[in-house]
Parts: C-alpha cells; sequence; structure tokens
C-alpha cells in the first residue's frame, strides 16, 4: 500500500501542479469575470461526467480488489464506453444547439466536452491497474496527460492569442483522446472481456450506490455558478479562484483515497486492518493540513504576484477555503474506506446531504457576503461531511465481522 501511494501520490503532486499551473494561465488571461463564466461551464462540465460515469469508476475498482474476475466486472466496462461516447455526442449536440439558439460562444466548448468524455473512458479502465497494484500505469497515463495539455495551451492561448477557453479545451481534447487510446491497450492485456456477462440491470443495481455518492459530490461543481448568479460575476470570479485554483491540492488526499478504497475491499478485513486504516488517515491529515496552512500565510503576497491586482478581492476566500480543506481531505480518505468496508449506501446519503448543505451555504454567502461567504459556505459543507462519516465509523469496530444492522441505521 505504501509503494502504490508512493507512486500515485507522487504522480498525482506532478499532475496537480501542472493543472494548477494551467488554470493559472487560464485565469490570468481570462480576468475575473470570464474565469467565472469559465469555471462555471467546467464546473457543469464534470457533474455531466459523473452523470455518464453511472458509478461505475469507484465500482471497477471495487470490483476488482474483491475478485480479480467476474461477470459484473466485464459488464461494468462494456456499459462504461457506451456511456462515455454517449456523453461525447450529447454534449456536442446540446452545446451546438445552444451555440444556434443562444450565444455563438458556446461552440468553443465543444472540443472540453469530447476530451472530458475521453479522460473519463481512461480513468475508469485505469482503475483496473490501481486494484492490480499497477499504479505506475495509473500514474503514467495522467502526468503525461496534465504535461500534453499544457504544453498544447502555451502555443494555442500564450503564442497564437485563441480565447483561453477554446485553448484549454482543445488541449484537454487531444491529451484525454491520447489517454483513452492508451488505457484500452493497457486493458485488452490485463482483463478478458469475452467471457459471460452479468446482465446491464444487475451490473447498474450494484454500482448504484457509487452512482449517487460521486454525483452527488460533484454536484457542489454548480457552486461557481450559483454565486456568480446571486453575488455577480465578479464574485463569481473571485470565488472561482478559490475554489478551482486550489482544487489540485485536493488530489494528494484522493490519492491516497483511490489506494484505500481497494485494500479495505478485500474480503478478509479484519478489525485490525480497519483500526491501521484509521490511524493511517490521521496520520494523513495531519500531515496534509501543514502545506494548507503554509499556502493560506503566503496567499496574500502570492495571489495578486501570480494573477494580478484584479484579484486581489479573492485573497480571504482562498485562504478561507485552504482551511476547509482539512476536513474535505478526511472526508475523502473516510469515503473510500467506508465504500470499501460494504457501507456504501449511507456513504451515498451523507455525500448527498452534505452536497445540498454546500449548494445552499454557498448560495446564502455568496448573496450575503460575496466571494467571502461563498467560501465560508464550502468550507462548512466540508466539516458537515467528515463529521457525518465520523459518526459511522463505531459500528464497523464491534469485531472482525462488525456490520451495520442496515444500510441506514
Amino acid at each position: 500500500m505504501r509503494r502504490q501511494f508512493a507512486w500515485v501520490a507522487g504522480g498525482r503532486i506532478a499532475a496537480s501542479l501542472l493543472q494548477a499551473l494551467l488554470l493559472l494561465l487560464v485565469a490570468r488571461q481570462a480576468g475575473p469575470d470570464q474565469f467565472a463564466i469559465f469555471s462555471a461551464v467546467f464546473g457543469i462540465g464534470v457533474v455531466v461526467q459523473n452523470v455518464f460515469d453511472l458509478g461505475l469508476g469507484t465500482f471497477v475498482i471495487r470490483e476488482r480488489a474483491a475478485a480479480r474476475d467476474n461477470e459484473r466486472l466485464a459488464r461494468a466496462l462494456h456499459i462504461s464506453q457506451r456511456a462515455t461516447l454517449a456523453m461525447a455526442v450529447c454534449s456536442t449536440l446540446l452545446l451546438s444547439f445552444l451555440a444556434w439558439q443562444v450565444d455563438a460562444s458556446f461552440l468553443v466548448f465543444v472540443p472540453l466536452a469530447i476530451g472530458m468524455a475521453a479522460e473519463r473512458n481512461a480513468d475508469v479502465r485505469l482503475g483496473i491497474a490501481l486494484s492490480d497494484g499497477q499504479a505506475w500505469a495509473h500514474t503514467l497515463n495522467l502526468v503525461l496527460r496534465r504535461a500534453g495539455a499544457l504544453l498544447i495551451y502555451i502555443p494555442l492561448g500564450v503564442v497564437a492569442f485563441l480565447t483561453p477557453a477554446l485553448a484549454f479545451g482543445i488541449a484537454m481534447g487531444l491529451t484525454g483522446i491520447c489517454a483513452a487510446f492508451a488505457s484500452h491497450a493497457y486493458i485488452r492485456k490485463s482483463v478478458d472481456l469475452s467471457g459471460p456477462l452479468a446482465t446491464t440491470e444487475a451490473t447498474l443495481r450494484a454500482a448504484f450506490p457509487f452512482f449517487v455518492n460521486s454525483l452527488s459530490s460533484q454536484l457542489r461543481n454548480f457552486d461557481v455558478a450559483i454565486v456568480a448568479a446571486v453575488g455577480g460575476v465578479t464574485a463569481g470570479g473571485f470565488y472561482a479562484a478559490a475554489a478551482r485554483l486550489t482544487g489540485p491540492l485536493r488530489l494528494l488526499p484522493q490519492s491516497l483515497a483511490v489506494i484505500m478504497l481497494p485494500a479495505a475491499s478485500q474480503p478478509d478485513a479484519t478489525l485490525a486492518t480497519r483500526k491501521s486504516a484509521l490511524r493511517t488517515i490521521g496520520l494523513s491529515v495531519t500531515l496534509m493540513s501543514l502545506p494548507y496552512i503554509a499556502i493560506a500565510f503566503a496567499t496574500p503576497f502570492a495571489l495578486v504576484a501570480v494573477l494580478g491586482a484584479e484579484y486581489e478581492g479573492a485573497i480571504t476566500a482562498v485562504q478561507i477555503v485552504l482551511g476547509g480543506m482539512v476536513f474535505g481531505s478526511a472526508a475523502s480518505m473516510l469515503t473510500s474506506v467506508l465504500q470499501g468496508w460494504g457501507d456504501q449506501h449511507a456513504v451515498g446519503i451523507i455525500s448527498t446531504v452534505s452536497t445540498a448543505v454546500c449548494l445552499v451555504l454557498v448560495g446564502v454567502g455568496g448573496l450575503s457576503f460575496g466571494a467571502t461567504g461563498a467560501a465560508i459556505g464550502l468550507a462548512v459543507s466540508f466539516a458537515v461531511q467528515a463529521s457525518l462519516l465520523v459518526v459511522r465509523l463505531p459500528r464497523w469496530f464491534g469485531g472482525p465481522e462488525a456490520r451495520p444492522s442496515t444500510p441506514f441505521v
């Protein structure tokens, strides 16, 4: 597990730095108002991405860890292939319709929609590599994807002066398609897809709790659109700088969460292994809080230097979000552990509740106090989610085979 985490964490740190640099270039070129619009559309795209994921990304990792090959795993990969193709087609048609009926500028997001569909296809399939202990394959794909996007964006957005949204979309589209082809090559060598398959209905039913969790978590990405609607586009831009530019910093706890899922899913898990998982989470949250705090202190000096004086109004919001990310880190890891132990129904409910809290508080905070109020709402929602997940833990420590008496109580 330590070796797996070293690969995934190292890769995601590199990928997060590359992604952060790319978003910084977009934010600097676009300005707060245009960056708010870009972030809102990008956030909606993430939600759509998770709708078409159908929970299969997490489900595939857990199924592979529990049993190397089974009928539901093979069927899940087939469903995912069709779902991501449907996402690319539907998103392109919708954006084309909006460009025709509303504003031609919607067309610049078509390459981004295709790239996001391709990336989802790659991530679902590379979940097999994580479960098989081949974290290097997943990591290499991710890092090359992010490095390629940055290298493509610079000549398009910085040198050729394409609009930031179009340059970003083209970069994501090209690298996403390459990542998808690479993931297919890996799967052909690792998984037998020619054997008997479970029914689509049975597979989707088993994946549904994971779908609820992933979709409800990603509904948070409506936050920028909500803040821009209630607090104005400039407030939305400041909040987007706080919520989106700090997003790559969550990749480190998410990396550990990804590794902990197959480990927690092993059928021979004992009370000792569960206690070890909690100790790992506690130590990780403590260590990860240090860079968050350091960056928060550096924000008043670094933000204006990097993005320009027009982003000065985002300083407090960035600091608040960084503080809330301590709870967000704990929530990410607790979610994976509880899903692996079999508590996916309760995790889905908690995710739905915390997302509702997030969107309400972000909207109220944005309306009342602009970007700062919205940032407080986001941070509080992370704390709520982590607290509700902690409440679920005691019932898993009654013995080696402890299970909740029902999925909800």
